[in-house]
C-alpha cells in the first residue's frame, strides 16, 4: 500500500483501497510502538562499522576489507590529502621501525603483478614489531583484483627496503 513492492500488477490491487484509506494506514504505521524485537527480525548486518569496531575491541581477526573500512570511516577528504612522512633511507632496526614507511620487495610474491615502484615492491607501514626482527606491515595501495586492500603481514625487518 506503501508502494514497497511497486509493480504495475500491485498498484492495480492498492488502488481498490482509495486514497482516504491509504493515508488511515499511513498514519497508523507512524504511530505503531513496536517494543519487542525477535532474532528472525533483527536484520542481518554486514561490513558495518558498529561490527568490525567490536570485533576489533574484544580481539577477534579482522579481514582486510573490515579492516580497510575501519580504517577509513573518519577520513576526510582535508586528510586524504595529506603530505606523507618525510623520507628516511636510515637502515631498519627495531629501535626505529615503528611507523617507517618501507617498500616491500616483489621478489617476496613473485606471482602477485606489482603496479608500484616500477614493478619492484609496494609501499607498506610498519604498524607493529614481533619478536625480535620481525615486523607486521601495512600496505598502503596494494590490492587485489577485487579492490580490496592485502591483509597486513609479518616481514623480516632485513626484507625490507626503507625509503
Amino acid at each position: 500500500m506503501i508502494c514497497r513492492w511497486a509493480s504495475p500488477e500491485s498498484l492495480k490491487i492498492y488502488a481498490r483501497h482509495g486514497t482516504s484509506l491509504h493515508i488511515n494506514w499511513v498514519n497508523q504505521a507512524e504511530k505503531a510502538i513496536v517494543d519487542s524485537i525477535q532474532v528472525a527480525n533483527i536484520p542481518k548486518i554486514c561490513n558495518s562499522e558498529g561490527n568490525i569496531a567490536l570485533m576489533h575491541a574484544y580481539g577477534g581477526t579482522i579481514p582486510a576489507r573490515a579492516r580497510h573500512v575501519l580504517d577509513n570511516m573518519d577520513v576526510t577528504a582535508e586528510d586524504a590529502a595529506e603530505t606523507p612522512p618525510p623520507s628516511d633511507s636510515s637502515p631498519l632496526t627495531s629501535a626505529n621501525a615503528m611507523g617507517r614507511r618501507v617498500r616491500v620487495p616483489a621478489v617476496c610474491w613473485p606471482t602477485y603483478p606489482c603496479l608500484e615502484h616500477n614493478g619492484h615492491g609496494w609501499t607498506a607501514c610498519i604498524i607493529a614489531l614481533n619478536r625480535g626482527d620481525a615486523a607486521t606491515v601495512r600496505f598502503s595501495e596494494a590490492a587485489d583484483a577485487r579492490g580490496l586492500p592485502f591483509a597486513d603481514v609479518q616481514l623480516n625487518l632485513a626484507i625490507l627496503i626503507p625509503f
